[in-house]
């Protein structure tokens, strides 16, 4: 009986951190893509000052 119980406890904990995982992969999915963006703009906006 206390092993399915410790078994059950490690599965939620598992479940917890691979939750935490997904929020955190989303987040540094978005802050990479976020950055592109901004580094592009840069990249635009010094071609139009070049052809100035």
């Amino acid at each position: 009986m206390e092993n399915i119980v410790r078994i059950i406890e490690i599965i939620y904990m598992l479940l917890i951190i691979i939750d935490y995982v997904k929020v955190f992969i989303d987040w540094y999915v978005d802050y990479r893509i976020n950055q592109k963006e901004k580094e592009n703009k840069k990249r635009r906006n010094s071609c139009k000052d070049k052809r100035r």
